[in-house]
């Protein structure tokens, strides 16, 4: 009679990994500014012109 015992291998590893971030504030263009900055004027110019013609 043939006795078969089991054997258990435990491996242990252990990995650190870093990892540096550094955070991106974005910042809007001055054509972005300069095309809201139109946009908004133009609604005001349209409010006051429909104003104008309800008085």
């Amino acid at each position: 009679m043939v006795r078969r015992t089991a054997t258990t291998t435990t491996i242990r590893a252990t990995t650190t990994i870093k990892v540096k971030t550094t955070a991106v504030v974005p910042s809007p263009e001055p054509s972005t500014y300069l095309l809201m900055l139109t946009g908004f004027m133009g609604l005001g110019i349209l409010t006051w012109r429909r104003r104008g013609e309800l008085a």
